[in-house]
């Protein structure tokens, strides 16, 4: 569920209880209430992260994106209508009386029968100081018996020291195909850090378990491995941007026609980390011979066969 609130001052605040830990779930609530009401970014502000707003999508799974900007779409195809109903029933309005089918909303302005205005200027003639409309019950579900997933590859090469056994990665592309993108420079940015993730997994992160006591034995960032700079090439990353066909119904364009479905974008929190330690295990393989299942692939798992 999610709500859109028209306000008097031509801005929109976008609702939802979704929470953002970093991964962009603020932006993609703004840039999608943006693109479908027709509104430049500075003027809609998202508001999330509160039980006292209508119920959000949790950030698991890559399940935000998909199942936030559909109910965005549809909460400001409510609100639009909800604003041509006050334009034809409240005094003030010129258009007092008329059918809501005589009017059109384009990028924040309501046109017909001669007259044009802003949504705000209107609520400001007929004394409101907005309106406010939730998506509605069911409104951008999945159409049945579709699975909406992220698809990727990953490439990379690394090279094994023959006599220590260390292993590092030394380029690394990855191409995904996760619909629409909706904000690049996160995008990006994620799947990025899901390749790093994916080193991390891959070469150096684990928990060592103390038998005896059940102590988590390197449980502190000074003895935990992550991967630093020293560890992570350049990461080529290339995304299709080419919108679902199924997700995709009409584009948010700020018009009345828009749709009930979203923009065609998935999501793609794991899709940079699923696979990318496979990836360089398959790398490992390829220069050594030697197959390692057991993560991380250290030095000690190698050594004693080179």
């Amino acid at each position: 569920m999610r709500s859109i609130r028209l306000r008097d001052d031509d801005t929109a605040v976008v609702s939802t209880g979704v929470s953002d830990v970093g991964t962009g779930g603020a932006t993609v609530v703004a840039i999608s209430g943006a693109d479908a009401l027709g509104l430049p970014m500075k003027r809609v502000t998202p508001e999330i992260g509160d039980t006292l707003l209508p119920p959000g999508a949790p950030a698991v799974g890559s399940s935000n994106t998909h199942a936030t900007v559909p109910l965005v779409v549809d909460a400001a195809r409510n609100v639009i209508a909800e604003l041509k109903r006050v334009a034809v029933t409240e005094n003030g309005s010129p258009w007092q009386g008329a059918d809501t089918s005589d009017l059109r909303y384009e990028r924040g302005i309501l046109h017909g029968l001669g007259h044009s205005m802003t949504f705000g200027r209107l609520l400001a003639a007929v004394g409101s100081p907005g309106v406010e409309m939730e998506s509605s019950p069911g409104g951008g579900e999945p159409i049945p018996g579709y699975a909406y997933h992220s698809f990727g590859a990953h490439f990379c090469e690394v090279r094994v020291n023959r006599f220590t056994g260390e292993t590092r990665v030394t380029r690394f592309t990855t191409v995904a195909d996760v619909g629409r993108i909706i904000n690049a420079r996160a995008a990006r940015s994620q799947l990025v850090g899901g390749v790093i993730f994916g080193i991390g997994y891959a070469l150096l992160e684990e928990n060592h378990l103390e038998l005896a006591t059940g102590r988590l034995a390197n449980s502190t960032l000074a003895d935990y491995l992550v991967p630093v700079n020293a560890d992570v090439p350049d990461i080529d990353v290339h995304m299709l941007d080419r919108p679902d066909p199924v997700l995709t119904g009409p584009l948010g364009d700020g018009s009345e026609d828009v749709g009930t479905r979203s923009l065609g974008a998935r999501g793609l929190g794991e899709i940079g980390n699923v696979g990318s330690a496979a990836a360089i295990g398959n790398a490992v393989h390829n220069a050594t011979g030697i197959r390692v299942y057991d993560v991380p692939i250290t030095p000690d798992k190698l050594i004693e066969h080179l």
